[in-house]
């Protein structure tokens, strides 16, 4: 079996004999050969798995249709007796890395002859060489997702011109494209120099110094640079049935205590408006109506530009992003847009009334919190206190009706005491936000939370998880309630068999079959499904809640019929 390894970080290519050949780290790139690889991807079957984030869902979603476009057939991954096997992986927490681990097992479980792809966070921060021994037979980090087509379907000719039988070959036979794991065997105790900052520093202010950190516990290798990403333009659709997902930015330079993305993910990259504006068209094309601009920090979008440093004062300079939004919402056939997840920071009078001006963005607003505690968001090295966040919920409610605004909060970080969590839990009800999405705070090796004293028992995070959900969902109900009486529009999605509040039908209908899709304030609505089609905007009238907390609609008109 012929194994190669791509050492990037020294410039040397090492074959299993030893024998070493100097190369540049570009020259060891694995390119797709289209007339050769179709050929070996021709109706092989392929199936996906993306762990985590919706960045990871996009870059799937991407692998996807390059397979396809190769030749292959997409199966669903429980559906097993795959021929190759793609698995984004996630490491945000310990959980993730562990759920990663057990995908790969399942997938060498439900697939035992295919050939098995590792990619994406995990593989980024424990090295590639542990992940290649864990049932991967190709394993390529985070700066080297663009080459994971090639590296399959050189694993698969390396396979077709050996004796050996798939599954035969002795352990650590991979293909292993090796950078520096991004946690070593030492937990890392201490910050990188010059990342402490305070809610007054510019998030300019890391970038800056990234570069610079030397830190033998955390090691981030090559995907720092932020040139190797995969490429992009070539998407023109994904598996949501109304929405598309585009990753406009990458990496992040926030450092936060419990997060590891920064070094798996590496510094913020943004794409250009041009490359952006390009996938959006062909996604347009594709029947898409709606897109979803989003990233891993989204707020930080340009913020790798020569011109952002000298914007920002005192949080995000809100700029590119806007330019970015003006630029997808001039192209014709696209009616919604929504961004993901921003920071409260970058919530300002004239950043939220720049989007008011604008049509076709969505009154919705993920504006992440993490804790309604000062101290615990001090320990957390967020860079924001609880009066920067009610302030910025305060103008886009002021901009706009009935703002969806949704958040995430973490319960049982280190050293968080009844009294902090329950300024959380006031906090909460105060701000009264639509949707709250509750984490149990899951400790992270290379962290600095990790290595905090005062960890907070399991018992206790889930005591606390249980009455913030009680909030989240006395805070839901209120805000859908709002609708009950108001025109809205929704965009359709799917058929699904709805029981009204009150366990009966609603007037003049004969059926318990519902079409349902979304209000622009991201709010699900249920219309009754006779004449309606899929991807449709419907206008109607609320008229009540399902027993499932799904809004009933009277429909007053079909725009699209």
């Amino acid at each position: 079996m012929f194994v190669l390894r791509f050492e990037i970080n020294f410039g040397t290519l090492l074959s299993k004999n030893s024998e070493q050949f100097v190369h540049d780290a570009q020259d060891t790139r694995v390119e797709f050969v289209e007339n050769t690889d179709n050929v070996i991807l021709k109706e092989k079957k392929v199936c996906f798995l993306s762990l985590g984030c919706k960045v990871n869902a996009y870059e799937t979603e991407m692998f996807r249709e390059q397979f396809e476009k190769a030749g292959a057939v997409t199966i669903p991954f429980e559906a097993g007796n795959a021929d190759i096997v793609v698995i984004n992986t996630c490491s945000v927490t310990n959980v993730a890395d562990r759920k990663s681990r057990q995908m790969l097992h399942r997938a060498r479980k439900l697939s035992p002859d295919a050939v098995i792809v590792a990619t994406g966070c995990y593989v980024q921060a424990v090295g590639e060489d542990t992940v290649a021994s864990q049932d991967a037979d190709v394993a390529a980090g985070n700066d080297r997702k663009s080459e994971v087509i090639a590296l399959a379907a050189k694993y698969l000719k390396e396979i077709a011109g050996s004796s050996k039988v798939r599954g035969t070959e002795p352990a650590g036979s991979s293909i292993v494209l090796k950078t520096e794991p991004a946690v070593s065997s030492k937990a890392r105790e201490t910050e990188p120099a010059g990342i402490t900052g305070t809610s007054e520093d510019k998030a300019t202010d890391v970038s800056t110094k990234m570069s610079a950190v030397e830190n033998p516990d955390m090691q981030v290798g090559t995907v720092m640079s932020g040139a190797d990403t995969p490429e992009t333009d070539d998407m023109t659709g994904c598996h949501e049935r109304t929405r598309a997902f585009i990753k406009v930015t990458d990496g992040c330079n926030q450092f936060c205590a419990y997060c590891i993305i920064p070094y798996v993910r590496g510094r913020v990259r943004s794409r250009s408006v041009e490359d952006v504006t390009k996938e959006v068209i062909k996604l347009r094309d594709s029947g898409y109506r709606e897109v979803v601009l989003t990233g891993i920090h989204l707020s930080s979008y340009g913020a790798d530009s020569d011109n952002y440093e000298k914007a920002v004062a005192n949080g995000f300079n809100g700029k590119p992003l806007l330019e970015l939004i003006d630029a997808v919402s001039a192209i014709d056939g696209i009616d919604r847009i929504r961004l993901g997840s921003l920071e409260p920071r970058i919530i300002t009078e004239d950043f939220i009334g720049k989007l008011k001006n604008n049509p076709k963005v969505c009154p919705h607003f993920h504006l992440s919190l993490q804790s309604g505690s000062d101290t615990v968001l001090k320990r957390m090295k967020r860079h924001y206190t609880t009066a920067d966040y009610e302030n910025a919920c305060r103008i886009i409610r002021d901009a706009y009706e009935l703002p969806s605004i949704n958040t995430d909060i973490i319960v049982g970080f280190p050293q968080e005491t009844d009294g902090e969590f329950q300024q959380t839990l006031e906090f909460a009800e105060k701000t009264g936000v639509a949707k709250i999405h509750i984490f149990k705070y899951s400790r992270r090796k290379g962290t600095l939370a990790d290595k905090m004293l005062g960890q907070i028992d399991e018992n206790v995070k889930n005591k606390r998880s249980a009455l913030l959900k009680k909030i989240d969902q006395e805070n839901h109900l209120r805000y859908i309630r709002g609708f009950v009486g108001k025109n809205v529009t929704i965009l359709t999605e799917q058929e699904e068999n709805i029981v009204p509040e009150n366990g009966e039908m609603l007037s003049g209908t004969d059926t318990a079959l519902f079409m349902t899709g979304l209000t622009e304030r991201y709010v699900k609505v249920a219309v009754p499904a006779a004449g309606i089609g899929q991807n449709c905007f419907v206008r109607c009238n609320i008229s009540g809640i399902s027993a499932d907390g799904i809004l009933i609609g009277n429909i007053i008109k079909n725009g699209d019929a």
